[in-house]
């Protein structure tokens, strides 16, 4: 709550997680608090942020219209998934530390799906294998 975190420039995309967040928070007119929010039937938006077991729901019921078993994922999933893509981009660890704002780096390699990718070269790129 209440921290701020440094979001990568992309190149102008029709995809872009940043352009389609300040979209959001234009159209719901968010200035402060909580940006994920509920949405009723009838298009008006919450003032309460989401629960965890609202986002939970949320990404299963879109895991399973994409094909992907649901039991197996979650809201964490969502954390844990951009923490091993940021890594395998060959992201500094310490940088990736303080961006998902992890205190222990042993923490920090749970989350990895794969911890190989901590394992670079001193020039900071990944290695294959």
């Amino acid at each position: 709550k209440g921290q701020r975190i440094d979001v990568a420039a992309e190149p102008p995309s029709p995809y872009c997680p940043v352009q389609a967040l300040y979209d959001w928070m234009e159209a719901a007119e968010i200035r402060q608090g909580a940006l994920f929010r509920r949405l009723f039937r009838n298009d008006s938006i919450g003032a309460a942020g989401l629960s965890a077991q609202s986002i939970a729901l949320i990404v299963k019921n879109h895991a399973a219209r994409v094909g992907l078993d649901p039991t197996r994922l979650s809201g964490h999933s969502l954390r844990s998934g951009s923490i091993t893509s940021t890594a395998e981009h060959g992201t500094n660890i310490f940088e990736l530390a303080r961006h998902s704002r992890h205190r222990s780096l042993d923490v920090l390699r749970t989350y990895a799906q794969d911890e190989r990718i901590f394992c670079g070269s001193v020039g900071g790129r990944p290695l294959n294998g």
